[in-house]
């Protein structure tokens, strides 16, 4: 067995491509050497060791599969390089955590309670004034009726809403149906 010394970037990356027992001496020496990192990455993303070991350890075998692809062209020092990939691992590993913890403890406190909300159509929609709602829309004008029938009944997405009128972007789309909304409304309204 090679034995472990000071290892050159130069070295470690011809041992690591080497393979065999040269390549196994040199992740060896890479995992002893920045181990510490372990502590001061746990106490930075408030995690426990063992999950920065995982990143660690998978930081490491993303670092050898770089530098036997090729990946790895020597622009910094391999420690800089390799420290990137595990703080990154990290980064990845306390937004999983973070976000299934948020997740759990969400649906932990938040009851079960059926949404009974309901929007201005949906409330005229499940009313018996649905033809007077069809009969306002055919008197508003010819824009604002193909538009609110697509919008609201054929369930027309934004994306298709801006490509079939002509609007620059989701604000437009917005505004105008807001608009037309109320033109609705103000005849609906004259009704009673």
């Amino acid at each position: 067995m090679y034995p472990i010394k000071k290892q050159t970037d130069k070295d470690l990356i011809a041992g690591i491509k080497q393979g065999g027992r040269k390549g196994e001496t040199c992740t060896t020496w890479l995992f002893k050497k920045y181990k510490g990192w372990v502590i001061s990455l746990s106490n930075e993303y408030d995690q426990n060791e063992e999950d920065v070991l995982n990143a660690y350890l998978d930081g490491l075998l993303a670092l050898i599969n770089q530098i036997k692809q090729g990946q790895f062209k020597g622009d910094s020092k391999l420690s800089t390089y390799f420290y990137r990939i595990v703080k990154n691992k990290c980064i990845d590993a306390y937004r999983k955590n973070t976000t299934y913890k948020a997740t759990r403890i969400v649906n932990e406190k938040a009851p079960d309670v059926e949404d009974t909300s309901t929007n201005f159509f949906t409330h005229l929609i499940n009313t018996e004034e649905v033809k007077h709602i069809k009969k306002m829309l055919c008197s508003m004008d010819s824009f604002c009726k193909d538009f609110l029938i697509d919008a609201l009944f054929q369930d027309y997405l934004t994306e298709e809403l801006i490509e079939k009128y002509g609007f620059s972007n989701a604000r437009q789309v917005r505004n105008k149906k807001f608009l037309c909304l109320q033109n609705l409304r103000t005849l609906l309204g004259k009704r009673k």
